[in-house]
């Protein structure tokens, strides 16, 4: 089996030395799997990029490192942001195809993992195209289940009825047979999701049309579109495939005020009828095909 992974860097030498060493355990847990990396770079003013092109020396695959003079936006909600980070992502995924491997790992570098994902991720590799993990955060749950960690991608994530799963919640899911899936590790068929780590196969990530794009939204919800609507294959949520982000505890103090108030938003949605919830919500995804 061969694994194209791709991956996005700047500024990284504060933990890239955790993230490349995961890869090395990764490659030794997969012994029979060749391994192939596309890693994009840009605006780097640390020693990102010499130490990208030293772990990529003896092997194969492909850095593009590019001098841009763009303005770095750091994790936040903007289109901006959104826009650049399509372009960015496509640029890599155009460079690699088309592509001879048999899935490919889509990896935000900061994103931690255990050795053992890949396998854990084949274990459900005839439920869906797009496999897509359950991130979590170090951020209590705010809906009262009393868990000391949540689900962090919730803006990515978008359930089948095209509503945008909650926020700080354990298991951020509506639908009350959804909820009752997670709580089960069962696959979720889902609009859109991402997750920070995502297995795709590659012929479905080979399509001239499978990309990245932002229509005033996130970039995830133009790919996922694209593999459901272009390429009629199905994007799943795995409850029982963990990874992790870390959160700074002052990043999570900004936010106490907004978790009070999301958190009434919330309970009144969860108490709807899903009738109620898709007549009463946004389709988020409006626009994407």
């Amino acid at each position: 089996m061969k694994v194209t992974v791709f991956s996005l860097w700047r500024d990284s030498e504060s933990y890239i030395s955790r993230a490349l060493s995961q890869v090395e355990a990764l490659e030794a847990n997969n012994e029979d799997v060749e391994f192939e990396y596309y890693f994009y770079e840009n605006d780097s003013k640390d020693n990102t990029k010499a130490i990208l092109e030293d772990f990529l020396k003896d092997r194969a695959g492909r850095l593009i490192s590019e001098t841009l003079g763009t303005f770095k936006f750091g994790s936040t909600i903007d289109l901006q942001r959104m826009k650049a980070m399509a372009k960015y992502r496509n640029k890599i995924l155009h460079a690699a195809k088309p592509m001879d491997s048999d899935y490919c790992i889509i990896w935000d570098s900061d994103v931690e993992f255990e050795p053992d994902i890949l396998n854990n991720f084949l274990k459900f590799k005839d439920e869906g195209a797009m496999l897509c993990p359950n991130i979590r955060q170090n951020v209590p749950c705010i809906m009262g289940s009393g868990d000391d960690n949540t689900y962090y991608d919730s803006l990515s994530l978008v359930d089948k009825f095209g509503i945008q799963c909650m926020t700080w919640a354990s298991n951020p899911f509506y639908d009350e047979a959804d909820r009752a899936k997670y709580e089960q590790g069962l696959p979720i068929e889902v609009t859109a999701a991402f997750g920070g780590f995502v297995l795709i196969k590659t012929d479905t990530l080979n399509k001239d049309e499978v990309e990245w794009y932002s229509h005033g939204g996130l970039e995830h919800w133009g790919l996922c579109a694209r593999i459901k609507d272009v390429a009629k294959k199905k994007i799943i949520f795995l409850p029982s495939v963990k990874v992790k982000v870390e959160i700074p505890q002052k990043e999570i103090n900004k936010h106490t005020q907004s978790m009070n108030q999301l958190k009434a938003v919330q309970q009144q949605r969860l108490a709807m009828s899903s009738w109620e919830r898709q007549i009463s919500s946004n389709d988020i995804m409006e626009g994407y095909v």
